[in-house]
C-alpha cells in the first residue's frame, strides 16, 4: 500500500512538473491532457470488457464442468 501511495504521489508531482515547463500554452496543454485522459479511460473501460467477457467465459466453463 506504501508503494503505490508513493507511485501516486510522484505521478502527481511528475504531472505537476510537465505542466508548469510545458513549452505550449495553457490551453493547447489542457487539450492535450483531456484528450489522454479520454484515451485513458477508453483503454481501461476496453481492459474492463475485456476481463468481464473473460470472467464470463470461466464461468460458464466452471459450470458445464460441474453438471
Amino acid at each position: 500500500m506504501k508503494a503505490g501511495m508513493s507511485f501516486m504521489v510522484g505521478l502527481g508531482v511528475g504531472v505537476a512538473v510537465g505542466i508548469l515547463y510545458a513549452p505550449k500554452s495553457g490551453t493547447e496543454t489542457q487539450d492535450f491532457l483531456t484528450q489522454k485522459a479520454k484515451s485513458g479511460i477508453d483503454q481501461v473501460s476496453g481492459a474492463a470488457k475485456k476481463l468481464q467477457t473473460q470472467a464470463g467465459n470461466l464461468a460458464d466453463k466452471v459450470k458445464e464442468a460441474s453438471q
